[in-house]
This record gives structure tokens, C-alpha cells and sequence, in this order.
């Protein structure tokens, strides 16, 4: 600098300016980088929402929102999400069907409407193998549970973890009926003859209600149809347990008069559009 004809005095200036940016250089760079990211996702989100979260299931584990809050923010999208099938689904998410994308100044649930549905992957489920999950792709359509366990060799867990997440169901038995089968059905395997296994035909048995439908998918697969939380509401709200619009600090709270210290329930984790 001194070469340059600067004064010592600015040069010293320039250095302690330039030492100081060090210091915040490199978030600076960092949230850029987070930031081109980030636009390219939102854009993913708005024309093409359905691809978005196949994408973003597949990767799992992110270490981020979980596959539940992605599919529950895809499906207030607009978007058409189906549970794991081994008739239909690949070992990862993938779409079904074709679709147009959403016109300009659509509103945000509707996003997904014109686009394809996603399939939720057999290895979402408990217990299934990117190796099981392959076999089952590979090996699909199947005639019965009997048939399934005996060409792909499942065990009676995995069988079971299929079975309650509701992959089964396209076989022509419910899920209890179908957990009733996943038993006998593993007594099949590929040295026995088709349709010689004992007790894999379930009789009729009392059919989930919603709630046993989410206890089941939560357990099975992580991702449930309808918020846990949703059961209890009515039961909270006698208790006097606040919901999210009149909690302190929202705009409905603010226009009432202070409740003063309010109950609340739930976990939230709030996913911005």
C-alpha cells in the first residue's frame, strides 16, 4: 500500500476493515450458497410440488423435517399422496400419473391439484430392506400375502410392518386381516406349492377405525393421513386447552383481551408455504 502512495494511517484502516470481514466472511458466502438453494427449492415446490417431495422422501434421512411434516405440507399443497403398496410402489417415493402445472397466481393449496400423486416406497416402512423392498418391485403383481412371502422369502416382521402400514390391502384383505395372515402366510417359501399353506385365509375380523388407522401409521411408516393431534381436539378444548389461533402472540389473541397464561398441547414445527 505504501508503494501505492497510500498514508500509513489508511493502510492500517484498510487492514483492520479487511481482518474484521473475516470474521463474518464466510457466513456471508455460506447463507449466498443457502440462499441459491433455497430459491431453486421454492421454485421446485411451486411448478413441480409433487416431484419435490418424491425427491425430498427419497433422500431420507435428511436430518431435517421429518417424512411426516413433508407429506403433511405436500398434501395442504394440493398434492394427491398414496400410502406404500407392493402392487404399485418402487422401493423409493415416486409419482403416478401425468398432470399439467398450476397457472400463475394459483393459490397455494392448489398447487399440486393439476400435477401427478405420490406414491409413498416400501422402504419407508419399518423394517423393509432397500434388498426386500427391490425383490418385491421386481417380482410385483403378486395373487395373494401366501404368494408374496413365498417369491420374496419376507420375513414374518417385515410381513407384519406391510401388513399395518396398509401395503397389503391391494392383496384383497384389510390390515387385521391381513396382520392375521402375515403369520401362517411366512410358512411359505419357494419350495412349497401354491395355495398349500394353512390358515393364511383370515376370517372376518372388526375393521380400523381412524384412529387405529393412525396408530398403525405412525408405527409403520412414520407418516399418518390426518395430524394425531386431530383426535383429541375436541377433548382438549373442553379442557380449555388453547389451539394455535387464540395462543398468546397471534394475531386473534391480540385483538381479544390477555387470557393470561394459556394450556397448550401438541409439538408444533411450523413449515413456511
Amino acid at each position: 500500500m505504501t508503494a501505492r502512495g497510500i498514508p500509513d494511517s489508511q493502510a492500517q484502516q484498510l487492514f483492520e476493515s479487511l481482518a474484521a470481514f473475516s470474521g463474518y466472511g464466510f457466513p456471508e458466502a455460506h447463507s449466498i450458497s443457502f440462499a441459491h438453494i433455497v430459491w431453486q427449492s421454492a421454485w421446485c415446490k411451486r411448478w413441480y410440488p409433487a416431484a419435490f417431495l418424491a425427491g425430498l422422501l427419497a433422500a431420507q434421512p435428511l436430518g431435517f423435517y421429518s417424512p411426516h411434516t413433508l407429506v403433511a405440507d405436500a398434501r395442504r399443497h394440493g398434492v394427491t399422496v398414496h400410502g406404500p403398496d407392493v402392487q404399485a410402489s418402487l422401493p423409493k417415493a415416486s409419482l403416478e400419473g401425468t398432470g399439467a402445472v398450476a397457472a400463475h397466481r394459483t393459490a397455494p393449496a392448489r398447487w399440486g391439484l393439476p400435477g401427478p400423486a405420490v406414491r409413498i416406497g416400501l422402504t419407508q416402512v419399518r423394517g423393509i430392506s432397500d434388498d426386500l423392498a427391490g425383490r418385491i418391485t421386481a417380482g410385483a403383481p403378486y395373487a395373494s400375502i401366501t404368494d408374496l412371502a413365498r417369491r420374496t422369502e419376507a420375513t414374518r416382521p417385515q410381513l407384519e410392518a406391510l401388513a399395518t402400514a396398509g401395503a397389503l390391502e391391494s392383496l384383497g384383505q384389510d390390515r387385521r386381516r391381513s396382520l392375521w395372515a402375515a403369520g401362517a402366510a411366512t410358512r411359505a417359501h419357494s419350495g412349497t406349492l401354491p395355495g398349500t399353506t394353512p390358515g393364511a385365509d383370515a376370517p372376518m375380523l372388526p375393521g380400523m377405525d381412524a384412529l387405529d388407522v393412525a396408530r398403525a401409521d405412525a408405527w409403520a411408516t412414520g407418516i399418518t393421513t390426518d395430524h394425531p393431534l386431530n383426535f383429541l381436539r375436541a377433548s382438549l378444548a373442553q379442557q380449555g386447552v388453547a389451539g394455535s389461533p387464540t395462543c398468546p402472540g397471534t394475531a386473534t389473541a391480540r385483538a381479544s383481551p390477555s387470557p393470561g397464561r394459556s394450556p397448550t398441547a401438541g409439538h408444533p414445527r411450523p413449515l413456511e408455504a
